[in-house]
């Protein structure tokens, strides 16, 4: 198709892609030949140690961030109304995008709203969930709310799909559903689950014990890899070679500081429109031309010039 060549176009001059995690690596190379694709692990901020508390009468189940139907919405509502075990009670955190599910009222779920990332280990705890769920119906490239879930010390219950299967299924710290479970099939997985308290304690266990890659670690792991690409770069391209100019660079800090509020996005253009008025008026100096066609020259001892400046 012509989206599938557009972006075999884009990929072909890429020196290398970046995903964070391999079930993203794998989907790319099944589609696009002759690439090179590598996983480094998004990193996070690292929180004190929490300790689930002791299991009580009720087993408490939860869906954590935004419910849409692509995250699974449609399955929760299908569960939460078809349930028909009385010691099970069930909690949405996060906004929910879905009519069905934001009206269901019922004495045992919760629906606690939007939450900040920083308070969702204390909810978890508060309520005492012993269970996260998290069926998205298509592949998650990396998925935060599972590490959330995980640093809260929660063990999960998730759709094979993407990263969600695989990050589970190689930490052991929590069970997959085949993608096209039904609501029943599902919540006769959490019956069991219930059922079988060996099971839940080893698997609590393996949730306890995990560990998670640092924001620092993650982005000396990019350093690394920039470096490297850098390095190609100068043997193949000459001194005087410009790997990007004003304008490109202007546009990429446009495009990736992408905001979510129109006061904000107003004032973020505002400066951006500003900034591009100054380096415009600058070009057009007497100083800077002599200084463009300075660096454009070739003369001994330029690379010693160029530093002292």
């Amino acid at each position: 198709s012509n989206g599938h060549s557009e972006v075999n176009n884009i990929f072909e001059i890429c020196d290398s892609i970046y995903v964070p995690n391999a079930s993203a690596r794998d989907i790319y190379l099944k589609y696009y030949d002759d690439i090179k694709v590598k996983v480094i692990e998004h990193g996070v901020d690292i929180i004190e140690k929490i300790y689930k508390p002791q299991p009580n009468n009720v087993f408490n189940v939860a869906f954590i961030g935004g419910m849409a139907p692509y995250k699974g919405s449609i399955l929760a509502h299908d569960m939460i109304t078809k349930n028909k075990k009385s010691d099970i009670k069930w909690y949405i955190f996060g906004i929910i995008g879905d009519q069905l599910l934001l009206n269901i009222n019922r004495e045992d779920l919760y629906k606690h709203g939007i939450y900040s990332r920083d308070e969702i280990y204390s909810l978890l705890m508060k309520y005492n969930i012993d269970l996260v769920c998290i069926l998205s119906i298509w592949p998650e490239t990396y998925c935060y709310t599972l590490t959330e879930a995980w640093q809260a010390g929660i063990p999960v219950l998730v759709t094979d799909t993407g990263a969600l299967g695989d990050r589970v299924k190689k930490t052991g710290a929590g069970w997959v559903v085949p993608m096209n479970s039904s609501a029943e099939e599902i919540l006769d997985k959490i019956y069991s689950i219930m059922n079988n308290d060996k099971e839940y304690e080893r698997v609590l266990e393996k949730t306890t014990n995990m560990s998670f890659i640092t924001k620092k670690e993650m982005a000396n792991n990019y350093v690394h890899e920039y470096d490297a690409v850098l390095s190609d770069k100068k043997r193949l391209c000459p001194d005087d070679a410009i790997l990007a100019d004003n304008n490109q660079i202007l546009a990429a800090y446009r495009l990736a500081n992408k905001v979510y509020s129109e006061t904000n996005q107003v004032e973020l253009f505002n400066r951006l429109e500003y900034l591009e008025r100054e380096l415009n008026l600058m070009r057009n100096t007497l100083g800077w031309k002599a200084l463009e066609r300075l660096r454009r020259s070739k003369f001994p001892f330029k690379y010693i010039f160029k530093k002292s400046i």
